[in-house]
């Protein structure tokens, strides 16, 4: 019996299956693309919708920066909501769409990541719409979870400010401290567990809820596996962020010499390069949790030598005497006649 990492096997199986990693880019970055064209196209529309007056047009003429904000908070006046009403619709729908979307890719690269692990892609079962039922209750909740840190940071900054006076102004400071120190750690923590989760309903065709116990559970028995596994990947990932942002600086200081559409092309590549790294990372963490789970992080079989053959005597049977039959003519002692 031999140990064998993790965290090891989480990296090799990106080199091993590139086809996942590219399969989480896939869903991922296609999704991305069009919430970002969604986007873009309801803030042109927005735009359309603004009125810009013949005054609004000569201060902006003037290229002075402060008949500029006035020409603006002239146009942006009253039109604050029908952009929060275009702001929530565009949430509501791309909200809806990653939930469908993202638990048929998670699906998806999971069992290829499980196939893979286990060998034998019988293992998993073919109960499809139980699989992506939990998953599209894990991505919901992740959302409301979202949302409820959302919401509760709000209404703890708005009910302090609104209580909080001149004489002590350290009062919104302490909630906003308690905010960004308790509320968002605990919300990514929170994110991270349902996450975690899915590998639960891909290899064990658990419920929402029986996977995010599961997933407790799996935190309890391999705590160190797992923060080793996340402590490496995270390494990884946040040393190959340092590194990107040291070529895009060197990028923008081109800015002098290399037209600006190329530099900024190449500061959108880079940046490209950095989430594709980070959807590989991302598998191959997934990958390690999959080992963890089922415990080959542990104990990684082998087959096992034949144990050498010990000679041991057999005792002796003790015969135990029978009764002896005074009648027997062998062992009598008269003679016959």
């Amino acid at each position: 019996m031999q140990r064998r990492s993790a965290t090891l096997e989480g990296f090799k199986i990106i080199f091993r299956r590139p086809s996942c990693a590219f399969a989480e880019i896939a869903w991922r970055w296609s999704l991305g693309f069009s919430g970002a064209i969604l986007a873009t196209f309801a803030l042109i529309e927005y735009l359309n919708t603004l009125p810009v007056t013949a005054d609004d047009q000569l201060l902006f003429r003037s290229r002075q920066p402060a008949l500029i904000g006035r020409a603006l908070q002239h146009i942006l006046h009253g039109s604050g909501g029908r952009l929060a009403e275009a702001a929530f619709v565009l949430a509501a729908a791309y909200a809806v769409a990653w939930i469908f979307i993202g638990s048929i890719g998670r699906d998806i690269t999971l069992r290829a990541l499980l196939a893979d692990l286990r060998g034998a892609a019988s293992d998993i079962g073919d109960r499809t719409s139980l699989r992506l039922v939990s998953l599209m209750g894990l991505h919901a909740t992740r959302i409301a979870t979202l949302l409820s840190a959302l919401v509760a940071a709000i209404a703890a900054v708005t009910l302090v400010s609104a209580a909080s006076s001149a004489r002590h102004p350290s009062t919104l400071a302490a909630v906003l401290i308690t905010v960004f120190i308790v509320a968002v750690p605990a919300c990514l923590l929170a994110n991270w567990v349902l996450s975690l989760a899915s590998i639960f309903v891909v290899s064990e065709t658990k419920s929402a809820f029986g996977a995010i116990l599961a997933a407790a559970v799996l935190c309890r028995d391999h705590f160190f596996g797992i923060l080793a596994a996340s402590f490496w990947f995270g390494l990884a990932r946040l040393t190959f962020f340092f590194i990107l942002v040291i070529a895009v600086t060197f990028a923008l200081a081109l800015f002098a010499v290399l037209p600006p559409v190329l530099v900024v092309l190449i500061v959108f590549l880079l940046a490209l390069c950095y989430f594709a790294v980070a959807d590989c990372l991302y598998i191959g963490r997934l990958a390690a949790y999959f080992s963890i789970a089922d415990g080959q992080d542990i104990i990684a079989a082998q087959p096992s030598s034949p144990e050498p053959h010990v000679f041991i005597p057999s005792t002796p049977r003790i015969l135990e005497p029978r009764g002896i039959d005074p009648d027997e003519l062998i062992l009598s002692d008269l003679a016959q006649t």
